[in-house]
């Protein structure tokens, strides 16, 4: 017999706490939007099937375009490519992040 305050309580405890919170987070994630963001990075938009081009390919995106949305005019906090994905994913600016 283990004495009280033994590591098995303690790892019990632990255990019970920790379901509690992951069952606390499933509820508040329930209630969350399910948004998934697909950039893609570094292209001209015309040479995509999904803007026309007689001779690109590009069926995975055009698939994106036709069961999605597409912004045809964009935004972008920073011209570079890092500190404006940075931006992006923090919605500050990059003065404010150092980037």
């Amino acid at each position: 017999m283990e004495a009280a305050g033994s590591g098995r309580d303690l790892a019990e405890t632990v255990n019970a706490r920790q379901g509690t919170r992951i069952a606390d987070a499933w509820s508040i994630m329930a209630d969350q939007p399910n948004i998934l963001l697909i950039l893609s990075d570094q292209m001209v938009a015309a040479l995509t099937g999904a803007y026309g081009h007689p001779v690109v390919e590009t069926p995975n995106l055009d698939r994106l375009v036709e069961t999605g949305v597409r912004y045809d005019a964009a935004y972008t906090a920073f011209p570079l490519c890092a500190p404006g994905r940075a931006c992006l994913m923090t919605g500050r600016h990059a003065s404010e992040i150092g980037a």
